[in-house]
């Protein structure tokens, strides 16, 4: 709570004693009773001394000397004020007695005790929210694709290997890894008798995948048709001679995948 220190006023005025008088008691009823005083009351002793000059009969213009203590005191405010023509003579006095005040109201010194600011807790802080779990990105894996590649055999009993490519194209037939497949292969043998073979081939793949493994066995069963072309040349006679000859049935293999995760992987069997 803040309490007001009792200061007084002494208020000397050059105008009529019912005009002094008037002054004052504006200036108490804003400060309360006893608090502005004529210059000419017996207790003169106060903290502020307010001289009135009234500067024309009128009382329209006044100029209001605000001194320290006393008559004499040291001067630390001035205020000037004029009135309008409408207002009566007693209005102006009691607007001087109520600036009087004013200037008491503005320079009192408040004894004031601070109240303590109660305590405040600081908020409990919110527990986090936990992060929603991140899906585990489902493995790469793809519903068609082609497989290109070269392999080697032996040609005849005896003499040079063959030595061929082969290209084949596959479709995923269902989620437990059994692919269809169209192949063709192609192999030549370079020494004499020269021998071609060519076969085309129509089959099913076992994709075998342990859970979490970059590895893959893929077992093959194919039906294959085979066709070896020979050409004979005799030396001696300077003949030459060709023919050829088609072949069917089953043909199987094991392959090696690897990863089975990436679009491009590397494959090797037999």
């Amino acid at each position: 709570m803040l309490e007001l220190s009792p200061q007084t006023v002494v208020i000397e005025s050059n105008g009529a004693a019912d005009s002094t008088e008037i002054v004052v008691a504006s200036c108490n009823a804003a400060l309360g009773p006893g608090r502005c005083r004529p210059d000419d009351a017996e207790d003169v002793d106060a903290e502020w001394y307010a001289v009135v000059h009234f500067l024309d009969a009128e009382h329209r213009r006044a100029r209001v000397e605000f001194r320290q203590g006393s008559r004499g005191g040291e001067e630390v405010n001035r205020r000037s004020v004029e009135f309008d023509s409408q207002d009566t003579r007693e209005q102006r006095d009691r607007a001087v007695g109520l600036i009087v005040a004013a200037h008491v109201l503005g320079v009192t010194d408040f004894d004031a005790e601070p109240e303590e600011s109660p305590e405040v807790e600081p908020p409990t802080p919110l527990p986090a929210e936990p992060e929603p779990p991140v899906a585990p990105q489902a493995p790469f894996r793809s519903n068609f694709g082609f497989d290109l590649g070269a392999h080697a055999g032996p040609g005849l009993d005896q003499g040079a290997p063959r030595f061929g490519g082969t290209l084949r194209t596959w479709l995923r037939l269902s989620d437990f890894g059994l692919l269809g497949l169209v192949g063709f292969r192609a192999a030549v043998r370079a020494d004499e008798p020269a021998i071609a073979w060519l076969s085309p081939s129509l089959g099913l793949i076992a994709q075998v995948a342990p859970q979490g493994s970059r590895v893959a066995l893929e077992i093959r069963s194919e039906i294959a048709a085979e066709r070896v072309l020979a050409r004979a040349r005799d030396d001696s006679t300077g003949l030459n001679d060709s023919g050829g000859v088609w072949r069917f049935g089953p043909r199987l293999g094991i392959d090696l995948s690897w990863p089975t995760d990436r679009p491009v992987s590397f494959l090797i069997g037999v």
